[in-house]
């Protein structure tokens, strides 16, 4: 009997330490998931960032070319913008559903 006591104490602690093959699948994902939001808001900065840029004008430099030069700087500069609103509010919204997660559990303790 105290054989087997030690031998559920003992499964229990290793249970504990050992994530289960979903816990290990969400937390991969959820890592992926930070990764690739962190590699496009740094695209959206990179972006917002050469829209900004003072255009150099030459003189030689054919019209067609400069306009386009700041269609494509007013695209980059518009998109960064959006991508900034974007995560910004989004981690606002998170926010405050984590606020409001937290008032309810303290509401009702368990």
């Amino acid at each position: 009997m105290l054989i087997g006591m030690a031998r559920k104490a003992h499964k229990k602690k290793r249970e504990e330490l050992e994530p289960s093959w979903g816990e290990l699948l969400g937390g991969t994902l959820a890592f992926a998931q930070d990764t690739v939001d962190s590699a496009v808001g740094w695209g959206f900065e990179k972006l917002k960032e050469t829209g900004d840029k003072p255009t150099d004008k030459r003189a030689d430099r054919h019209p067609a070319a400069q306009t386009a030069e700041n269609v494509a700087r007013a695209a980059a500069s518009f998109i960064g913008d959006v991508g900034a609103s974007f995560y910004a509010t989004y981690d606002a919204l998170k926010e405050a559903k984590r606020k409001k997660k937290r008032a309810r559990k303290s509401k009702n303790p368990k």
